[in-house]
């Protein structure tokens, strides 16, 4: 599949030592939305899939756009009749009705522990004094805002820097920080919004 753009989260490997990929859960997206593959998402108060805004608690990136079958619907030749719209390889635009049509698309999304480690190619150069800091998405939910820098709090923190060893700084390995999948109380971050 051809990336629109060079945008987006991609999972690397775990802090766990584990040598497979999660298993992604398979979300109904909501009506009339614009996902793309590497996008981080969240499900909202309606259960439904939706791009992470800034600030939100993700789930985590899409890795797959999928029909009730499974079937990617952003595949060539696709003749389902989910009433969606392709916008590039990996961009999909849902129907005005996709939560109630018999044939629907999914957002297929690898749900996020905090233990995963994702690929982003930050929207500034990132220093070794960034390291462990917290940082939140640009409003496409497909980058990280390196001048949200934070000693705190923010959506995703940094854990390695350069993973290519290419000698581009803006790229780095990142955890999700503020899950929607909590395995601790007293979030303050509300966790299932609308």
């Amino acid at each position: 599949m051809a990336r629109t753009s060079s945008q987006y989260f991609e999972y690397r490997k775990n802090l766990l030592g584990a040598t497979g990929a999660p298993t992604p859960l398979k979300v109904l997206v909501a009506n009339t939305t614009t996902i793309k593959v590497g996008q981080m998402a969240r499900v909202n108060t309606a259960g439904l899939a939706v791009p992470a805004g800034v600030g939100d608690a993700i789930l985590g990136p899409i890795v797959g756009i999928v029909d009730n079958d499974n079937i990617p619907v952003n595949a060539f030749g696709y003749t389902g009749a989910t009433g969606h719209t392709n916008s590039g390889d990996d961009t999909v635009v849902t129907a005005s009705n996709n939560s109630t049509r018999a044939r629907a698309v999914y957002a297929e999304i690898l749900a996020s522990l905090g233990s995963e480690l994702f690929y982003n190619d930050a929207s500034g150069a990132l220093a070794q004094t960034n390291l462990f800091q917290f940082f939140d998405l640009d409003s496409d939910a497909d980058q990280v805002d390196q001048g949200t820098a934070s000693d705190t709090s923010g959506q995703v923190q940094l854990i390695a820097l350069d993973p290519d060893e290419d000698g581009d700084t803006s790229k780095g390995l990142f955890r999700v920080s503020e899950p929607q999948l909590l395995s601790y109380h007293a979030n303050a971050t509300a966790v299932n919004e609308a």
